[in-house]
């Protein structure tokens, strides 16, 4: 009968733990499909333990296959490994701990009522007080999810519950367990290891096999937007300059008519197929890594943003930033300054024109040929206006912004000994329409680039230039 009870009682421990993670992944929408799997998983959870409590300490037992539980449902996609290892870990501390209070409080209950004390009904109030404990536990996790806020204090219980259980296997094995069982348990221990291990090598290796495939995939998208922004305008060229000679040779308003649907289907397919590609890509890209943690979540921030702007962002890392805080060129803070300024700038010069279309932002980081680092910030956008160069880096003046962000970042080049470059193009629709090249030469210089007959001047500089048709 005691054994009866204690196997009862490990099962309502692993089927609560198992019913609070399915839960609270909410992978499996039928209620019967997690009772049924719960249960299934108790039963084997409880079968080890069973066999393997004369040997190991019940808690020690608990752990490991608490550990391969989390194993299996990150290999069935329902979390990340650790999360799924921690959530385990946490529910079991929790449950066994919580089952020796209530335990307590339960004899106390039933001694206070008959001194002479019934065991039977100690586990039955016992285990009455645990399923309550349990179904609280799954009312709080599922709100927890309906508002899909991760429990600001899951790491540091999860921290507290190691130290907890590390206290109790310090206190517990030494007393209970012998030299041949202590090795038995080290085995055990590096089995379950070595399963958790080799999980996460095959997690990496597939994650890097789907990295290549979509690689893979951007560069036939690549060349598949390249093909329609190359064959289609030809085509549409071709028909209109065709057009423009029979309208030369006829005078026939009827025959330049029956043409006239023709006309309107071309341009709508050009347009489409453009629009078509030019989506399919901004989905499909994805950002190439820095090196730099901080830096590249800067980037990702600017990718959401392009993406909710129907922008194409993308980002081409040569040589790594890391080549400048090794050389203590420029500090962190200050490069990711500088990045924010200059995709800021890039996104409110696209976002100031009134017509739209493939709009484009790309960065270029890496060292040239004469060994300095180079970043290279292009954009679609409309060019500066000429007030902001007439005085380059006077705070106030803006273009929509606070009419900081030239000035600070004037500062920042001049701190650093950083050369900036501003390039105008006289680009057609769908290229870029100016670049801003920040070189780490030591030197701190300004030069201007455009065939604009504009005055340039820098308010706060050491050194400016100017080249092509301005003052």
């Amino acid at each position: 009968m005691v054994e009866l009870l204690f196997a009862w009682k490990h099962m309502t421990m692993y089927f609560a733990c198992q019913f609070i993670v399915l839960s609270y992944m909410g992978t499996v929408r039928s209620i019967p499909k997690m009772v049924l799997e719960s249960l299934v998983i108790a039963v084997v959870c409880t079968a080890a333990t069973y066999l393997l409590e004369d040997v190991f300490p019940v808690a020690f037992v608990g752990v490991l296959v608490m550990i391969l539980a989390g194993i299996y449902h990150h290999l069935r996609h329902r979390g990340k490994m650790t999360n799924s290892i921690l959530m385990h870990f946490d529910l079991y501390t929790l449950s066994l701990f919580s089952n020796i209070l209530l335990g307590s409080v339960a004899y106390g209950i039933v001694y206070a009522i008959n001194p002479v004390g019934n065991w039977v009904m100690t586990a039955v109030l016992n285990q009455t007080f645990y399923i309550a404990e349990m179904l609280l536990i799954c009312f709080i996790t599922g709100k927890q999810k309906k508002k899909k806020v991760r429990p600001y204090w899951f790491t540091a219980f999860s921290i507290l519950c190691c130290i907890i259980m590390l206290c109790n296997f310090v206190i517990v094995m030494p007393a209970s367990i012998t030299a041949n069982h202590a090795e038995l348990a080290f085995i055990l221990v590096a089995v379950v290891s070595c399963i958790g291990l080799a999980v996460w090598l095959w997690e990496r290796r597939r994650e890097n096999e789907e990295k290549q495939k979509l690689l893979i995939e951007i560069k036939k998208l690549r060349s598949q937007v390249h093909h329609y922004k190359e064959f289609i305008p030809a085509m549409k060229r071709k028909f209109d300059a065709s057009l423009e000679e029979l309208k030369r040779k006829t005078t026939d308003i009827k025959i330049l008519e029956k043409f006239r649907p023709l006309v309107e289907e071309i341009d709508r397919l050009y347009e489409e197929q453009m629009e078509e590609s030019r989506r399919e890509f901004l989905q499909a890209s994805t950002l190439a890594k820095t090196g730099v943690i901080f830096v590249d979540a800067l980037l990702e921030q600017y990718y959401e943003r392009a993406h909710k702007e129907d922008i194409s962002f993308d980002v081409r890392v040569f040589d790594s930033p890391q080549h400048l805080f090794r050389r203590h060129l420029i500090p962190q803070l200050k490069l990711e300054e500088l990045l924010g300024d200059l995709l800021t700038n890039a996104f409110r010069a696209i976002l100031r024109k009134k017509i739209r279309f493939d709009e484009a932002v790309e960065i270029n980081m890496g060292i040239t040929d004469d060994g300095y680092y180079e970043i290279d910030v292009y954009d679609t956008g409309e060019p500066f206006p000429a007030f902001i160069l007439e005085n380059f880096g006077e705070r106030g003046l803006t273009t929509g912004g606070t009419g900081e962000g030239i000035a600070n970042m004037l500062e920042i080049l001049q701190a650093n000994g950083i050369t900036m470059k501003i390039s105008e193009f006289d680009g057609t629709v769908g290229e870029f329409s100016k670049c801003i090249t920040l070189r780490f030469s030591g030197k701190f210089e300004v030069v201007l680039d455009t065939k604009r007959d504009i005055y340039f001047h820098l308010v706060c500089s050491q050194e400016s230039t100017h080249t092509g048709g301005g003052r």
